[in-house]
């Protein structure tokens, strides 16, 4: 497995202290690491249960539906950086329900996925396959479709929102020049550039049509879509972190550069964690280092002002 960096170690803390049961790594993964019972709480969503086909387990997704009056018949699903979980973004997702729409956030078993070698499994091809099996469930269980459907994606989310917004990868250049000026060790190391050759000549195509906007926070791994321009379907709003240290290179200027007229961007003050939630008083005594922002940035307010402009970015 991939050498995990500074950012993975940190995330993956943040999953451990969410988990309250086994999280079994084998050779399929299992739904995941569970939410700590507070955060679930304090997410006002319910939990719907969703099958993957292809191995055959179930994965957790938070659903947050609107009042009647409200509701809009829009979705909107969040995907979670490495190793996070449903709750990561709960706070923008109940300012986006607040606004009438259903939001629903999966948790993707990054690490069973990873750990297991099964390229089917992978987090890169897993992810995306979970988000629109999310929307069949939400379909099927409405008995109708969504007028329209928008992806939130942070971080690697940000790859799992292109791929369904029709991006595939492709390794003719970008990652090349990338590693060679960048000390990146999750993307340039051995094992992952084997890893990116490999899912790359699947020649996988997860774009699903249902999808017409994806908003990335903070996006990683786009030195994996090639140095060509990019030419999403869905329309794309960006939205970097001012100070973001878990990125390394020019890859999110990079991204944005690429994507060209085709994509709006932005910036907020604050490092890459600045879009998860606010922490409970437990997490924040624990993870400093994802928990707390600079003097002066409000990560509460900030996240209201997100949820506001990705509404307006959405039915723009």
């Amino acid at each position: 497995m991939n050498r995990i960096p500074k950012a993975g170690w940190i995330a993956l803390a943040f999953v451990l202290f969410f988990v309250v049961g086994a999280f079994l790594v084998g050779p399929a993964p299992d739904k995941g690491p569970l939410t700590s019972v507070e955060a679930l709480a304090e997410s006002e969503a319910e939990t719907m249960a969703v099958t993957d086909p292809v191995h055959g387990r179930p994965f957790d997704v938070s659903v947050w539906s609107p009042t009647p009056d409200l509701e809009n018949g829009e979705l909107v699903l969040i995907s979670h950086g490495f190793s996070g979980n449903r709750t990561s973004h709960a706070d923008l997702a109940q300012s986006l329900v607040a606004q009438g729409y259903t939001v629903a956030a999966p948790t993707h078993p990054d690490l069973a996925g990873l750990e297991s070698d099964d390229p089917s499994l992978d987090p890169l091809t897993l992810r995306p396959r979970h988000l629109s099996l999310t929307i069949d469930a939400l379909e099927d269980g409405a008995g109708t479709s969504f007028e329209s459907v928008s992806v939130i994606g942070h971080s690697l989310g940000g790859y799992s929102a292109l791929r369904l917004a029709g991006l595939q990868p492709n390794l003719d250049g970008t990652l090349d020049r990338h590693c060679e000026e960048t000390d990146d060790h999750i993307l340039c190391s051995a094992r992952a550039r084997a890893r990116f050759e490999t899912l790359a000549a699947r020649n996988d195509d997860f774009s699903d049509d249902r999808v017409a906007h994806a908003v990335l926070l903070a996006p990683g791994y786009g030195p994996l879509f090639g140095q060509e321009t990019l030419l999403p379907r869905a329309d794309v709003l960006v939205v970097a972190a001012g100070d973001d240290t878990e990125l390394p290179g020019d890859q999110v200027d990079d991204l944005v550069n690429r994507l060209g007229a085709g994509a709006e961007s932005s910036t907020v003050d604050g490092g890459h964690f600045v879009f998860l939630r606010p922490c409970t008083d437990s997490e924040a005594a624990d993870l400093p280092t994802i928990c707390d922002d600079p003097e002066g940035i409000d990560r509460v307010a900030m996240h209201a002002d997100l949820g506001t402009r990705v509404a307006t970015f959405v039915e723009a």
